[in-house]
């Protein structure tokens, strides 16, 4: 008795041998999670010769529709969302972003990679154990939503054409994947845009002369960040602070002030004293003064002043 046909998606050679093989292994689970009595497989899934089609037949006199229909179609459906969101969602992320916007090939491939991070849900941040369980959590999420609307289908009906299927009916998750690249789109702007303002900045540092032989950068509370020359006293740079403003032609926020400050300062060595060097303005002062920079370990010639400035009392 046959139940359902599945019409593959052209691929690689083996690929619907390995479907068919992980919809028998978890038919032969679903057979045992119920409470038959029996333990033998309640249906079976063969591949054509042609490889180009699964089908699913009943394994009689044990299977009964009614009974084990449901469990059948959860079970192809968590089987083939899987095998959906897995190996063609990449595909379908290079399509999406082909066909909406107009980027070199180089280009595609970094949105798709951001893409896949903001899918994941990690977006530009370094992968650990926390980020990386997040990216298992969206995949699945996603498999969810695909496999709800594989259920319904063949709840109704006896033959899936997988391409049609993930072409025409799968609305939301198409929806979603589009979303989800316009977002790396902007990301990626932004990205390059911030690039090619650290190359600027970078040339213009390059190009002047030193100032001054030292500049102490100084991480306080809520990551407020102070400048201080080598006697530890509040950086002056006489009103020239707005260096950076007259450079890239905008209106400076306080992060682009410190920046200004030590670009007009010029240093021949910047100490950074720092809780956080992942901080942004952090970060950006390592890219910019790339072999100018020390960070200080915490040593106790920079405790007194850390106390003084920020706040505290000397002892």
């Amino acid at each position: 008795m046959e139940l359902l046909v599945v019409d593959l998606i052209n691929e690689e050679e083996n690929s619907g041998a390995a479907l068919c093989s992980r919809l028998n292994e978890q038919g032969a689970l679903a057979a045992v999670s119920g409470e038959d009595w029996f333990r033998e497989p309640l249906w079976s899934w063969s591949i054509s010769p042609e490889g180009d089609y699964l089908r699913c037949t009943a394994n009689l006199p044990g299977f009964r529709l009614a009974d084990h229909g449901d469990r059948l179609y959860e079970s192809a459906a968590r089987i083939l969302s899987d095998y959906i969101v897995e190996r063609h969602e990449p595909e379908i992320i290079r399509q999406i972003i082909r066909k909406q916007f107009r980027y070199s090939r180089e280009e595609e491939a970094a949105i798709e990679r951001c893409c896949r991070l903001v899918l994941s849900g990690e977006q530009w941040s370094i992968p650990n154990e926390e980020t990386s369980q997040a990216g298992d959590e969206g995949r699945s999420s996603r498999s969810i939503k695909v496999a709800a609307e594989l259920f319904g289908y063949m709840s109704e009906n006896t033959r899936l054409h997988l391409q049609g299927f993930l072409t025409f009916r799968l609305h939301g998750y198409w929806q979603e994947l589009r979303e989800a690249a316009e977002y790396a789109v902007e990301e990626y702007v932004m990205d390059k845009q911030y690039q090619e303002f650290i190359s600027l900045l970078k040339y213009f540092v390059s190009a002047q002369p030193s100032r001054r032989n030292l500049v102490h950068v100084l991480q306080g509370p809520d990551s407020v960040i102070q400048l201080l020359d080598e006697r530890y006293e509040p950086l002056e740079t006489k009103g020239e602070e707005r260096a950076l403003a007259e450079l890239v032609d905008a209106e400076l926020n306080m992060e682009d002030m410190v920046l200004s400050s030590l670009i007009t300062a010029a240093p021949s060595v910047i100490v950074i004293h720092a809780a956080e060097s992942e901080h942004q303005v952090i970060r950006t002062i390592q890219a910019i003064f790339d072999g100018k920079i020390d960070l200080c370990p915490g040593c106790a010639d920079c405790g007194a002043p850390r106390r003084e400035v920020l706040g505290g009392s000397e002892p």
